[in-house]
């Protein structure tokens, strides 16, 4: 029976991934604030996460009576790891959760389930693998997809919610799988740097400018592992006629540090 149960989940998974065709139930959220989040969990099926600090695998169980088998992806393996309510036989592979875990959820039972959890600053650090990665977003709710992944733009494949589609806004205490060219640290509550144009360039000057900054940042956080949240950078401040001490050529860029 548990064999057949992780044979299925395995095959779902795959045409999700290879359709875009929803096979389970997606949870309904219905609350989320900066440290909780509630779901409805339905019989059956549910892709959900794990929000709260490092706990053993029993947690789960406790929080959620109904709850009889979960599944985790391993992004270190590309493949899941399993836990089973009662296992006497040894089968599950799953013996801890982490924040930020993206988890398969099958419920017994015939009725709805309301789970509410916290979500801690752990969970919105996510250390993304080379393949397929399941995680749960942490960070500002209902924010563009696209402005998210900006961040992880230069290794992204594709993205895909629980219905197998690409999402346009995040949803925060949500899971989502990212499919990846390279592996990273992902900050999800990083704030890039915001640039102030002090005086009337042109749409392709200030692409330039944006560029050069993001090209800073990457140097820096794929070098040394340093991002610095925040910043902001003030570009053609006429008060800044040139720069002194190494270099003699005038330049135009202000950087400041709030």
């Amino acid at each position: 029976m548990r064999r057949s149960t992780r044979v299925s989940a395995g095959l779902a998974l795959l045409l999700v991934l290879a359709t875009g065709t929803a096979l389970f139930s997606s949870p309904q959220r219905v609350a989320a604030s900066d440290d909780t989040v509630t779901t409805v969990l339905q019989p059956g099926w549910n892709l959900a996460g794990w929000t709260e600090v490092e706990a053993s695998i029993e947690a789960i169980f406790e929080d959620i009576p109904e709850l009889q088998v979960v599944y985790a992806w391993d992004a270190d393996f590309q493949r899941f790891r399993l836990a089973v309510r009662t296992d006497p036989s040894g089968l599950g592979d799953l013996p801890r959760l982490t924040p930020g875990m993206g988890l398969w959820l099958f419920l017994a039972g015939d009725e709805p389930v309301t789970w509410a959890r916290p979500i801690t600053a752990e969970a919105a650090y996510a250390p993304l693998r080379e393949g397929w990665n399941l995680v749960v977003w942490a960070g500002e709710d209902g924010i563009r997809t696209r402005e998210v992944l900006r961040d992880i733009d230069d290794i992204l494949e594709t993205a895909l919610d629980a219905d197998g589609r690409w999402p346009l806004h995040l949803t925060k205490g949500e899971v989502y799988w990212l499919n990846l060219t390279g592996s990273r640290e992902w900050n999800q509550v990083y704030q890039p740097p915001q640039i102030e144009f002090l005086a009337a360039f042109s749409q392709e000057k200030q692409d330039r400018v944006r560029a050069h900054v993001d090209d800073v940042v990457a140097y820096f956080s794929q070098r040394v592992g340093i991002r610095v949240p925040g910043v902001l950078v003030r570009y053609g401040d006429p008060e800044q006629a040139g720069c002194r001490g190494y270099y003699d050529t005038p330049c135009d860029r202000y950087w400041r540090l709030p």
